[in-house]
C-alpha cells in the first residue's frame, strides 16, 4: 500500500475526494465513521448524498479554482441531513478534495475513540511482518495486512474466526493450537523457530512466530499478541547450502578416490616392470597402463563436463541432432571394436532445432556410451535403436537397447552422483549424474525404463529453443 493512500485511509479528518465536478472517487475511513455511510467511488455525490437546495452552491464550489470553507447539509446513515463545514482544496484541474473542519464532530469522543483505532491500523498496517491479537478462545479481534495477505484472505474475513477456519492440514492446525494454549497457560512468551504453514491457496511457507501473552486493559481479558517472519527464502537457501556442503564433501572424497586409483595402479605395474623386464611381463603392464591412463583420462573429462554445465551458461545454436547422434557413434567405435552391436537412427524433423551443442553432445555419448558398455556378452544380436521426432516446441529421443538392464533396486539412484547401478562398472558414477544436471540445464527432462537381462529405453525432451537463437 502506498504510503499517501494510507495517510488519507486512515487520517483522523474525514475527507473525499470529487472528481469531474460530479463523481467521489475516493473516501476515508473517517469520512464513513462520521456519517455512517459507506460510499461507493463512483457514484454521483450531490444527487445522493447533498441535500437538494446546497446542489447548486456546491457546484459553485467545484467550479471555483480557490481554496475556501464551506457549510453543506449532507446525508447520514438515518436519513438525516446534517451541516458539515467543509474545507474544499483544488487538488488539480479535475480534482477536488472534500474535507470535514467541523470542530464539533471532528472531536467527539467516538470520534477520537475512533481517531485511536485507525492510528493503530496504520502502525500495524507499516509492520511489514505479519501480526495478529487473539482473544482467550484464540479468535482473531486484530490483525494487520500483512496477516491477512499471508493467508490469501481479507482482514474482515478473518476477524472473529480461529485457525480452524483458514489452516487445514491437522499438524499444522495442531501446532498452532498447542503454542496458544502455552502462551495463555504460562503468561509467558513462546516462540516456534520453525512453523511449516500452507495457505489455503497451496502456498507453502516457513515461518518463525513469537507469541506473548498480556492483559487487555479494556476488557480485562487474556489475549495473545503474535508476530511472523517468513523464513521460506532463508530456509530454502539453507537448506540448498547444507545439500552444497553435503555434495562438496562426497565429490572431493570420490573424486580424490578415483583419481588416485589408476595413478596407483600404474605406480604398482611400474615396480612390477622393474623387478620382471622380460618382454612378456612388460607387455601385459604397458597394456594394463594403458587401460588405468584411459579411465583416468575418462573421469578428467567427466569432471570437465560436470564442472562447464554447473558453470557455464546455456548457449543455444542450431542443431543436426541426426548428424550429431553419427558422430558421437562414430566416436565410440573404440568401445565395439568388432562392430558386433547393430544401431539404428531414425530422427523425424519438421521443424528447425536449437540447443547447446555441448551439452547435447555430453548427454547423448553419455547415454550410448552405457548401451554399448553394457550389452550381455553372450548375447548373439545386440542393438542400439535411435528414434526421435523434432517439432516446433520440443525434441524427444528414445535410445532402447538389449543390454544387461538396471537391476530394480538400484534404479532410484541412477542419478545420484558417484552411483553405480551394476557391479561391472568401471566408470566413476558421474556420467548419468551429469547427464540429470545438463538436461535440467536446459529445461528439459529425462525418464528411464529398465528390466534386468532384457534392456533399457532412455526417454529424453529437450526444449527447442530455436526461437531464441
Amino acid at each position: 500500500m502506498a504510503i499517501e493512500k494510507m495517510l488519507f485511509d486512515y487520517s483522523s479528518i474525514p475527507m473525499l475526494v470529487i472528481k469531474n465536478k460530479t463523481h467521489i472517487t475516493k473516501i476515508n475511513k473517517a469520512f464513513i465513521f462520521i456519517t455512517g455511510i459507506d460510499l461507493i467511488p463512483g457514484s454521483n455525490a450531490f444527487q445522493q448524498f447533498v441535500h437538494e437546495d446546497d446542489i447548486l452552491p456546491a457546484r459553485m464550489l467545484l467550479e471555483n479554482d480557490l481554496n475556501i470553507e464551506q457549510t453543506l447539509r449532507w446525508k447520514f446513515k438515518e436519513g438525516k441531513f446534517k451541516s458539515l463545514k467543509f474545507k474544499v482544496e483544488k487538488r488539480s484541474k479535475n480534482e477536488t478534495l472534500f474535507s470535514v473542519e467541523d470542530y464539533e464532530i471532528v472531536n467527539s469522543t467516538e470520534s477520537k475513540k475512533f481517531v485511536n483505532e485507525q492510528v493503530l491500523h496504520l502502525i500495524l498496517d507499516l509492520v511489514p511482518y505479519p501480526v495478529f491479537v487473539k482473544n482467550s478462545k484464540s479468535e482473531y479481534i486484530l490483525l494487520n495486512q500483512a496477516q491477512a495477505d499471508l493467508f490469501g484472505l481479507t482482514i474482515n474475513e478473518m476477524l472473529g474466526k480461529t485457525d480452524g477456519y483458514f489452516i487445514k492440514k491437522k499438524e499444522e492446525l495442531d501446532l498452532v493450537r498447542k503454542s496458544d494454549r502455552k502462551a495463555f497457560s504460562s503468561l509467558e512468551k513462546v516462540v516456534l523457530a520453525e512453523q511449516n504453514f500452507s495457505t489455503p491457496n497451496g502456498k507453502n511457507y516457513v515461518l518463525q512466530t513469537i507469541k506473548v501473552p498480556f492483559i487487555n486493559v479494556v476488557t480485562s481479558e487474556k489475549n495473545l499478541l503474535g508476530v511472523s517472519i517468513d523464513y521460506t527464502e532463508k530456509k530454502i537457501v539453507q537448506d540448498e547450502l547444507m545439500k552444497t556442503n553435503f555434495e562438496l564433501d562426497n565429490f572431493v572424497y570420490r573424486a580424490s578416490h578415483d583419481l588416485k586409483a589408476p595413478l596407483r595402479s600404474v605406480m604398482g605395474l611400474v615396480s612390477l616392470m622393474k623387478m620382471d623386464n622380460s618382454q612378456a611381463n612388460r607387455d601385459s603392464c604397458i597394456d594394463k597402463i594403458e587401460t588405468s591412463i584411459f579411465k583416468l583420462n575418462v573421469f578428467i573429462k567427466e569432471l570437465t563436463d560436470y564442472s562447464r554445465n554447473e558453470r557455464l551458461e546455456v548457449q543455444y545454436q542450431k542443431l543436426d541432432l541426426e548428424e550429431s547422434l553419427y558422430r558421437i557413434l562414430e566416436s565410440l567405435k573404440y568401445l565395439d571394436p568388432v562392430k558386433k552391436v547393430n544401431v539404428g537412427v531414425n530422427i523425424q524433423s519438421s521443424h528447425p532445432f536449437a540447443s547447446d551443442k555441448h551439452r547435447i553432445d555430453v548427454i547423448l555419448q553419455n547415454i550410448l556410451s552405457n548401451s554399448i558398455k553394457y550389452q550381455k556378452p553372450e548375447n548373439k544380436h545386440p542393438f542400439i535403436n535411435i528414434a526421435g521426432v523434432i517439432n516446433e516446441n520440443e525434441a524427444i529421443i528414445e535410445i532402447s537397447d538389449n543390454g544387461i538392464g538396471i537391476k530394480q533396486e538400484y534404479q532410484e539412484g541412477v542419478f545420484k552422483m558417484f552411483y553405480r547401478a551394476t557391479e561391472l562398472s568401471e566408470g566413476s558414477g558421474l556420467g548419468l549424474y551429469i547427464v540429470k544436471q545438463s538436461i535440467e540445464k536446459l529445461e528439459g527432462q529425462i525418464s528411464f525404463k529398465s528390466e534386468e537381462n532384457s534392456g533399457t529405453t532412455f526417454k529424453l525432451h529437450f526444449k527447442n529453443l530455436h526461437s531464441r537463437t
